[in-house]
């Protein structure tokens, strides 16, 4: 991972039973969702596989936390615009 980002916690957000990774750059307000495949190296190489999805969310959202809130069996990740609404991501 890459300086500047903060870590803001962890989810199952494709549901295969392992965790993904979520960081928030703290300057230009991108969200990188990343999972690192089963933590096991490859057989070619001691490298970890690592998968990334990357969006921009809005300066005036403030994140809340990290829960399946809509029971669909996908982390969500909760945020709150600043007149007090909460979104789902």
């Amino acid at each position: 991972m890459q300086p500047g980002y903060v870590p803001l916690g962890k989810g199952n957000f494709y549901a295969d039973s392992l965790d993904e990774y979520v960081f928030r750059y703290k300057t230009n307000n991108t969200i990188v969702i990343k999972k690192f495949g089963d933590a096991l190296p490859s057989s070619s190489s001691n490298e970890v596989s690592a998968l990334e999805k990357t969006f921009v969310v809005s300066k005036n959202l403030a994140f809340k936390g990290i829960a399946d809130f809509n029971n669909d069996g996908y982390s969500d990740i909760l945020w709150q615009k600043p007149n007090g609404v909460l979104a789902i991501l």
